[in-house]
């Protein structure tokens, strides 16, 4: 088993330990003024910014395809985003579309980190021993990655370009529709499991949803069709606390995140955990409130019993399809984060499966 640790600034590959460095780090979320540190911006710039994407996987146990050779994934794959404040410099601290310009430059790294451990799922390394078939895996990663990082840097250059370095205000705004829509992952429509009526309350003292007990799954489908897995019926969904982090992409649909350190996502069976996950960005639409996530992790254990985990694994692993999250409450969440000075109850049905994601296929836009 290989594992891989690294970090990519602005894309470009540098092996190293991770906390390796003396620069100090933002988890991935809003940034404002106080977070440049870097002092003045050089060559006239109004910002200059600094991301970095921190990747970890590891080789899967080889399995013989009986044919006379052997197959290897990747597993534990982790793609994270960091914005790297001590390299990163701003004009005015205070200036709103100075601050704007470098919070889309971290956005689009965090859509590029999702298109990396996406791209890493789909990896199969063969060769005729376990052996060969680990080191394709890992070489075929690593040409992934460097692929990815072109596309990334492209995307960085046309940002750049198209916004005059954030100063051309009509650009700036297409680009938020853009980047708005990469980061919103859709609703669920693949392999799905849910519990239909949950419990949720939002606390408006640390504007916080929470659950109050977890939610039990009661239903799969596959494509809209349903099918049985006595396995995993009434396994508990349990999920960290949301927090509201004020509007994403500065209109007017709510944004929650859970804490960096605490944002694991469970499935909880009668042999205990068979699926983590880390929930990402939630993005509240109407009633609905999605979200991504990342680093998904299956028991072995678990998955030969249970046939929605086959089906998670096989359509997660094609790298054609992301996991997401949704929950649908009786009224949009911007009316609760307003409306509501005690803690309220609210009532939701609960979807955690599959959705389409054909790779970088947001490449396809135009202006």
């Amino acid at each position: 088993m290989h594992r891989i640790i690294k970090l990519l600034p602005f894309g470009f590959v540098l092996f190293c330990a991770s906390g390796a460095s003396a620069d100090y780090y933002e988890d991935y979320g809003k940034i404002g003024g106080g977070d440049f540190w870097g002092g003045t911006p050089p060559d006239g710039k109004d910002v200059s910014v600094t991301t970095e994407m921190e990747v970890s996987y590891e080789t899967s146990t080889p399995t013989d395809q009986d044919d006379g050779t052997w197959a290897c994934h990747l597993r534990k794959i982790k793609v994270s985003t960091k914005f790297n404040k001590s390299k990163s410099s701003i004009r005015d601290w205070t200036s709103a579309s100075q601050i704007r310009y470098g919070q889309y430059y971290f956005d689009l790294t965090e859509y590029w980190a999702r298109i990396e451990e996406q791209d890493l799922h789909a990896v199969v390394g063969k060769g005729k021993t376990p052996a060969e078939a680990e080191a394709n895996a890992m070489a075929a990663a690593r040409q992934a990655l460097k692929a990815d990082d072109a596309l990334c840097m492209q995307w960085f250059a046309m940002y750049d370009k198209d916004t005059n370095n954030g100063r051309d205000a009509l650009q700036m705004a297409r680009w938020c529709s853009i980047i708005g829509s990469l980061l919103n992952p859709g609703k669920p429509t693949g392999t799905t499991t849910e519990d239909p009526n949950h419990d949720y309350y939002y606390d408006s003292m640390d504007r916080k949803i929470k659950q109050f007990a977890p939610a039990a799954l009661g239903g799969f489908h596959q494509n809209g069709m349903p099918f049985n897995d006595n396995f995993l019926m009434g396994a508990q969904l349990i999920m960290p606390d949301m927090e509201f982090k004020g509007y994403h992409m500065g209109n007017v649909n709510p944004l929650f995140m859970p804490d960096v350190n605490n944002s694991t996502i469970m499935i909880v069976g009668p042999s205990g955990v068979a699926l983590t996950g880390n929930l990402r960005v939630l993005v509240a639409t109407g009633t609905s409130l999605r979200g991504w996530v990342e680093a998904m992790d299956i028991d072995p254990i678990a998955e030969q019993q249970s046939p929605f985990l086959q089906l998670l694994d096989q359509g997660i692993s094609s790298g054609q399809m992301i996991l997401t999250f949704e929950i649908t409450f009786p009224i949009p969440l911007s009316q609760a984060t307003n409306n509501f000075t005690q803690p309220a109850q609210l009532p939701a049905r609960v979807v955690l499966g599959t959705k389409w994601q054909p790779l970088h296929s947001a490449l396809a836009f135009s202006k």
